[in-house]
């Protein structure tokens, strides 16, 4: 005999927008979510089983519980990864991934099943070619934006790491395609990925694991967060701020305020699932975004002339402040390196999403990296010289990570070779500096080839890639930054 349960009836906003509907506990945690998009007319959506992740359409039987007919197979969006700097994908590009895992006990045929990050177009990409997913099995998908969408490992989309959405969705009912699970997420750091828990489809901070079981992230604690640098008075381009995690964990920015005064009626808000992360990513760069910014900007500009920032924790307790006076034009300001000291001027230009560093004699060289290598921090020191005879010049040594005086370690391309598939080569990456590869048809235009933003680790990257269709000569350059 069906069990009898209340019910209460309300509106749940327009039938072709998705709407997502979820029970709170008293301590936040949700103990049951259904997402919707184009309900059909007359019809219920019911559970098919008491976790709720499986959705039956069916007659309406408002107050009691009973059995369905149409049910969707149990798969899930288990990890993503929206800023990855760790796996290169088959077409040797550090792109954003994500995993789909089947926790139910059959396989799923993916015919006819869908991934987009626009519920308007449910099917952006199609999975349609993929073999079918086994029980317990996690399949990793390749969101490569430049891809055809019919592609297997081409999605004609990618994640914004500054924040975006992603839905898995059946489009093989004939009744209405149906949004099966999905996320909505702010910025996200390259130390980890957001995984989502089987049982609970709660979403936190993983290590990444594409393709294999979630492992969850440690994490800090927000009084490691800092007002890092700033640039006021910008010589071009808008203001900006620095944040930065002191901590050796990531840290959790939802709810986390930024603002120019203590009583601000519109201070930045981080959105929920936001991360910074630690060591060569423990920085988020704020950009001024004007009278009409997105949601990643902030709704404030700086004075050149002098003002204060505050960093706030979801209960209004502040984290950290800064006060500053008049801003020279051009340099940035903030705390020198491996300091909690006062802030002082750093560098022309700044230093935005790494770490900060001081060039006293403006030379272009840091004073850290120029008293490791013998050079005096308060002298020019000559930075198109060679010192270690190695071709590459101090300047160029600094921007690499290598160093000037040993004439064995250089930024160099190793095992070049050209074949039906392409090029082949590759390089020893420095952990916290970004490569482009760079392309020429005449040595003087140079165009970006690939490239990878800041790396979390000494690697080795090797890859291989296809050839231009354009005829003639083709040169290549490897340039860090």
């Amino acid at each position: 005999m069906p069990l009898k349960g209340s019910w209460e009836s309300f509106s749940i906003g327009p039938e072709d927008e998705l709407t997502t509907l979820a029970l709170h506990a008293f301590d936040d945690s949700i103990m049951g979510r259904l997402v919707m998009l184009n309900p059909v007319a007359g019809l219920s959506l019911q559970p098919a089983s008491s976790l709720g992740s499986s959705w039956l359409v069916k007659e309406p039987t408002p107050g009691w519980l009973g059995d369905g007919e149409i049910s969707t197979p149990r798969l899930m969006i288990s990890e993503l990864m929206a800023d990855n700097r760790q796996s290169l994908s088959p077409k040797f590009r550090f792109s954003d991934w994500i995993e789909v895992f089947n926790y139910g006990s059959q396989p799923v045929a993916l015919e006819g099943w869908s991934l987009t990050d626009d519920p308007a177009e449910p099917g952006k990409h199609l999975l349609n070619g993929q073999p079918a997913l086994t029980p317990n099995e996690r399949r990793v998908i390749w969101l490569e934006d430049d891809f055809s969408s019919s592609e297997v490992n081409g999605s004609g989309f990618a994640l914004k790491a500054t924040g975006d959405q992603i839905w898995l969705f059946h489009l093989g009912d004939s009744l209405q395609p149906r949004p099966v699970d999905g996320v909505t997420f702010g910025r996200q750091t390259p130390s980890g990925s957001l995984i989502q828990d089987v049982g609970t489809r709660s979403w936190h901070l993983g290590i990444p694991t594409p393709g294999g079981p979630n492992l969850s992230q440690p994490m800090g604690a927000v009084k490691d967060l800092r007002i890092n640098e700033w640039v006021a008075n910008p010589d071009s381009g808008a203001d900006w701020l620095e944040l930065s995690n002191t901590g050796v964990h990531p840290v959790s920015l939802a709810g986390i305020r930024v603002q120019d005064a203590l009583l601000d009626d519109e201070p930045f808000v981080f959105e929920p699932l936001s991360f910074i992360g630690s060591d060569s990513h423990a920085y988020v760069v704020l950009e001024d975004g004007g009278k009409q910014p997105e949601p990643d900007e902030l709704p404030f500009g700086l004075s050149a002339s002098g003002e204060s920032i505050y960093l706030l924790d979801e209960f209004d307790n502040e984290i950290d402040s800064v006060v500053f006076g008049s801003q020279e034009s051009g340099w940035s300001y903030g705390r020198p390196p491996h300091s909690s000291l006062k802030a002082e001027r750093l560098l022309s230009g700044g230093s935005p999403g790494r770490l900060n560093w001081l060039d006293s004699d403006e030379d272009g060289l840091g004073d850290e990296w120029e008293a490791l290598y013998g050079f005096d921090p308060f002298a020019n020191d000559p930075i198109l010289s060679d010192q270690d005879s190695d071709g590459a010049t101090n300047l160029e040594e600094f921007l690499a990570g290598t160093s000037p005086i040993d004439p064995t370690e250089k930024l160099l391309l190793h095992s070049v070779s050209f074949h039906d598939l392409g090029i082949s080569l590759g390089f020893d990456a420095k952990q916290g500096h970004g490569y482009a590869l760079e392309i020429s048809q005449d040595l003087t235009h140079w165009s970006v080839f690939w490239e990878v933003d800041l790396l979390g680790a000494d690697r080795t990257v090797d890859l291989t890639l296809s050839m231009p269709s354009s005829g003639g000569p083709h040169y290549f350059r490897l340039i860090s930054n």
